[in-house]
């Protein structure tokens, strides 16, 4: 059965948000207390959301187990996964709700500074999953289902590179954005809205170029610039309607 897009996945994060801020509108504070103070010391931010991370995703991934998938009709998502998907849209929406200028993303922070050492914290989990990935394979036999404490362990170097990783990227666009002017800037305010149209646009130029006898290389990196291109006009497009740049 094929998984269906995982918009659906943030669209009902977005409704228990609202419906959580209807209940209580300074219920994410710490978080944003926490990225204000991540301005000069990131690496707390990192521990903190690394810590819930680790909490909320590897009993999931011991008791469902990695490929298990919840399906209702058209909408599906990986059991493990859920609480892991939700503490970064928590996160993000902490460290969004004010002063996102001021705070652990802030052009002038801590973390775009030292952008090129994110990657080590990075590579380090990344390179150990590696080493339980040998383990499963050359001294368990890749047994079905694994052990409880191989899907403990590979959680936690899972956990540790994603949230990793993602502080990674950030500092890494952080970087430039401290350098100055981008040619990428013309893009910035149409990021989200292309974040949401470009599915059916990946989709279908998949699609169309399944029976192109060239390189697979070549089909990616074409597939890439269209997506790029057309997801952007689209957006542009859309934001000519009245009222759509409020959310696009």
């Amino acid at each position: 059965m094929a998984r269906s897009g995982f918009l659906w996945v943030l669209l009902a994060f977005d409704v228990v948000a609202s419906v959580l801020y209807k209940l209580s509108p300074t219920l994410l504070d710490p978080i944003n207390r926490l990225s204000l103070r991540a301005h000069d010391r990131p690496a707390q931010f990192f521990a903190a959301m690394l810590a819930v991370t680790a909490v909320l995703y590897i009993p999931g991934r011991v008791h469902f187990g990695p490929y298990t998938w919840y399906e209702f009709g058209p909408f599906s998502v990986q059991h493990g996964r859920v609480l892991l998907y939700a503490t970064y849209f928590f996160f993000g929406a902490g460290i969004g709700v004010r002063y996102l200028d001021r705070g652990l993303l802030a052009s002038d922070g801590e973390l775009g500074r030292r952008s090129l050492a994110w990657t080590i914290p990075a590579l380090v989990p990344y390179c150990l999953m590696w080493v339980m990935i040998y383990v499963k394979r050359e001294i368990l036999g890749n047994p079905n289902p694994l052990p409880d404490w191989y899907e403990a362990i590979y959680g936690l170097f899972f956990a540790a590179f994603s949230v990793a990783i993602m502080f990674t990227i950030l500092a890494y666009f952080l970087r430039f954005k401290q350098s100055g002017w981008s040619s990428l800037d013309a893009m910035q305010s149409a990021a989200y809205g292309m974040f949401l149209v470009h599915y059916p646009i990946v989709l279908w130029l998949h699609y169309w170029m399944f029976d192109f006898a060239i390189p697979a290389i070549a089909k990616g990196l074409i597939a890439f610039v269209l997506t790029v291109l057309l997801s952007w006009g689209a957006t542009e497009a859309l934001r000519k309607i009245p009222g759509a740049s409020h959310v696009l």
